[in-house]
């Protein structure tokens, strides 16, 4: 359930930065007696300091992969034998490279919390905390509906290309390979890389046959094998015969995709979420979706609508590459281009089809009718997570295990793209 992402090449800089506020103060500068060695880790990759601001002893660790007796520092104190995991993006972070393969199990459910994202601010506005998920096709391999992003146009009242909007590519995709799922987690994506991971990126298995079930089912579903780099192809998952495009309206109704192969949407659309329910179903009875208030779904969308608005006002270019100034590429103010952005943006979202090639209000109105409501299925859902937590029957098999920290374990170097 995501937009956009990726950056992880200021891992050099922060550990820079932090070696510059550990500077060790002068011996009467904390007054308490130091703590020992082991109080920060193994001596090799971390050492105590005096932290000069408030007189107190705090940890400055050696950067990962740092060498140290036995093997490599892990960036947290301590000395591993897991060999460093060499990773790179290329292509504006929509591919990327690894040495490694993940823990996921085969037919798991992955959850991404993305931090600062579009989907975020969805995702926050209803108590809830994860933003994207992945079905895992085995330990170098996984499945996903993805949203590269609408492209620009060259109009102050259009300015998104509407036919990208409204036909995100590339959707529902299959068989990413490990570099291209490297890429997307950490390519921009506002997670911190980390070898062992947190509970940012997690996996749920449960019942081991129903898990295998979606996995076959998503080994055997035909693509459409579409270039994105050179070399580099993404397999795009056709349902009912054609790509099924990421579709905004998803978010505010998933109508009755979660059904499966029987299920349906307008336009063939998924959401990286409503693309999981609906493989759910390939793979046994389907789960249902969730009614949300209309309170709740009027908060997101102003809270969405107000993200899109500052991110363009700010020209952070979330959702349009390259756009310089809005102003002298229009004609017209960056704030009336923002506005229309924005109203493409929620049009798209709240009502889908032909409203997303308007830059009207229309949403606005949507949201003002007392029946208004979002009915979909959220990334927690799927895992049973935050309000889905005490709902029994579980919402899925995922929701009867408990949430696994995603791990990388040392492997070929494999590169891919995912959009």
């Amino acid at each position: 359930m995501r937009f956009i992402k990726k950056n992880v090449g200021a891992i050099g800089i922060a550990f820079a930065a932090a070696w510059l506020l550990f500077i060790p103060a002068p011996a009467n500068a904390c007054t308490q007696r130091a703590p020992p060695l082991s109080y920060c880790g193994d001596p090799g990759c971390a050492r105590v300091v005096c932290l000069t601001a408030d007189n107190s002893w705090d940890c400055n660790y050696s950067a990962a992969g740092t060498a140290c007796t036995g093997g490599w520092c892990d960036g947290g104190g301590y000395c591993t034998s897991n060999p460093p995991i060499v990773a790179s993006t290329y292509d504006s972070g929509h591919c990327g490279c690894v040495d490694a393969t993940w823990n996921a199990p085969r037919g798991a459910l992955v959850l991404i919390e993305s931090a600062g994202s579009a989907v975020k601010t969805i995702i926050t506005a209803l108590g809830e905390k994860y933003t994207h998920e992945m079905i895992s096709q085995g330990p170098g391999s996984a499945a996903q509906s993805e949203y590269k992003g609408p492209t620009q146009s060259s109009s102050c009242n259009y300015p998104l290309d509407i036919s990208s909007l409204e036909y995100g590519f590339p959707g529902m995709e299959k068989s990413m390979n490990i570099g291209a799922i490297y890429a997307d987690l950490y390519g921009g994506n506002g997670l911190q890389y980390t070898q062992t991971s947190n509970d940012s990126l997690i996996w749920q298995l449960g019942d081991t046959t129903r898990a295998t079930a979606i996995a076959d089912a998503l080994d055997a579903a035909p693509v459409m094998d579409v270039q994105v780099y050179a070399g580099n192809v993404v397999h795009r998952i056709l349902k009912n015969g054609s790509p099924s495009p990421y579709g905004l309206h998803q978010f505010m109704d998933i109508e009755t995709l979660n059904l499966g192969s029987g299920g349906s949407s307008l336009n063939n659309t998924s959401v990286s979420s409503t693309f999981i329910a609906y493989a759910y179903a390939l793979g046994g009875p389907p789960m249902t979706a969730y009614d949300y208030g209309h309170d709740e779904t009027v908060r997101a969308a102003f809270d969405f609508r107000d993200y899109v608005y500052n991110e363009c006002y700010a020209q952070v270019p979330w959702y349009i590459k390259g756009w310089a100034n809005p102003a002298q590429l229009f004609g017209c103010g960056a704030g009336q281009v923002c506005q229309n952005t924005a109203n493409m943006i929620l049009n798209c979202t709240a009502l889908g089809g032909a409203y997303c090639g308007s830059s009207w209000v229309d949403w606005g109105i949507a949201m003002n009718q007392s029946t208004t409501h979002a009915r979909s299925i959220s990334p927690d859902r799927l895992g049973g997570h935050t309000r889905f937590m005490n709902e029994n029957p579980r919402p899925t098999t995922y929701a009867a295990d408990p949430e696994h920290f995603v791990s990388w374990n040392a492997g070929g170097r494999v590169c891919g793209c995912f959009e």
